[in-house]
């Protein structure tokens, strides 16, 4: 006779026990899932951040750079001409469309070292006379093995008695030789421009915000390029204040400006759909509370730039 044993451990799971773990493994699932998605949200923000910091950094210090520059040896012993100071505000920027509400400023300073990047008067001129023909010893101001390929038609120069530049004056025609022709619009040629005077190129660098297919840009023009260029995409704001030496607010043509504080507004290349909707921050005199808020991530950098070459000013 043979026993039959039955072992309870063979038993299965209940339909309430899988559904239990069922259940179990779905929320664990989810967890996970949640902890992934929100890494990623968290990864692609932070790198977008991190490139918005980066480009309005970038740029900021680019721009700053130049205005370290602005008004090297361009000084005047006379009224310069209208809208050739070396902090210019107000003369168009050719080909630009600057957005509304933003600042556009071109800077103006002497290629140097003088001499070694000038070109001395041939012939003392003791009182020049329209149309202000000069003669010099060379054309090659930046030592290649091009003849004049530095100063063309349109090109603002500095004729420089040391120690302080006499004049600004465009150029009306691509110089020849050794000639230059100078425009005989604007204030005359100081005269007496004796065998120690040079003629400098005046370097012109310009900035402003533009929108290009509906992106904005920081855009820049210089000269020897004369072609409007993005200096980076997705700068949407450049602000200026100048200030004078007690650190207030001055206007760019007064020649007591001894500082200047710029700020720029960098934006991310495209929306962080995570993010609340919220309005372009304001940067010095833009207000920009009437925009439409949106979900891209922005980040503001200003500086204040002390401009060493205009302590002999004022």
């Amino acid at each position: 006779m043979s026993n039959v044993i039955r072992n309870g451990s063979t038993r299965g799971f209940t339909l309430l026990e899988v559904l239990v773990a069922m259940l179990m493994s779905s929320v664990i699932l989810a967890a996970v899932a949640m902890t992934y998605t929100g890494s990623v949200r968290g990864f692609t923000r932070n790198r977008e951040m991190n490139q918005v910091q980066m480009r309005a950094r970038v740029s900021l210090d680019f721009v700053a750079q130049e205005f370290r520059n602005a008004g090297y040896l361009v000084n005047w012993d006379q009224a310069p001409p209208v809208g050739l100071m070396s902090l210019d505000t107000i003369t168009p920027i050719t080909g630009a469309a600057p957005m509304g509400g933003t600042d556009i400023i071109t800077l103006r300073y002497t290629l140097g070292p003088i001499p070694a990047r000038a070109a001395t008067l041939a012939n003392p001129l003791p009182t020049p006379v329209p149309p202000f023909t000069l003669a010099v010893d060379t054309l090659n101001l930046d030592g290649d093995a091009t003849n004049g390929n530095e100063i063309t038609a349109g090109s603002l120069v500095a004729i420089y008695v040391p120690p302080m530049t006499v004049n600004l004056r465009r150029v009306q025609a691509t110089p020849t030789a050794t000639t230059i022709t100078l425009d005989p619009a604007g204030p005359g040629v100081s005269p007496a421009l004796g065998v120690n005077s040079f003629v400098a190129v005046v370097q012109e660098t310009s900035f402003w915000i533009e929108q290009v297919g509906g992106i904005p840009n920081l855009m820049m023009r210089s000269t020897g390029d004369a072609t409007n260029r993005t200096l980076a995409a997705n700068v949407e704001d450049l602000q200026l204040v100048f200030l004078n030496a007690s650190g207030m607010p001055t206007v760019a043509t007064d020649t007591n400006v001894r500082a200047v504080r710029l700020g720029v507004t960098a934006r991310s290349a495209r929306t962080v759909q995570d993010r609340a909707a919220t309005r372009p921050p304001n940067l010095e005199d833009h207000n920009r509370a009437a925009e439409a808020p949106d979900q891209f991530l922005r980040r503001v950098e200003q500086t204040t730039v002390y401009l060493r070459n205009y302590g002999v000013l004022g």
